[in-house]
């Protein structure tokens, strides 16, 4: 009885091993550029871009990467920075 558990244990491991490998419906985003993302959001409008140093980009190696700024109501302002590096 003692070993019952085990193999079922067992059993149920291998069950969901087969269904992860043989499951095919998986989700992978769409890769869209980031000059995507729209200058206009709700409350927020884009007043500036900044672009990085050639000697940041040499240590931060960015595939593609966006750095904004917003200006929202009453002049609040706040900086966006989005970096993807894709390996491969």
């Amino acid at each position: 009885m003692k070993h019952l558990r085990f193999y079922l244990v067992y059993l149920v491991l291998a069950l969901c091993a087969l269904f992860v490998f043989f499951h095919e419906d998986v989700y992978e985003p769409v890769a869209q550029p980031l000059t995507d993302i729209p200058l206009r959001l709700p409350g927020w409008e884009k007043v500036g871009d900044t672009r990085f140093s050639t000697a940041v980009l040499e240590n931060l190696r960015p595939t593609e990467y966006l750095y904004r700024t917003y200006a929202g109501t009453g002049q609040r302002t706040v900086s966006l920075y989005i970096g993807s590096l894709l390996s491969g």
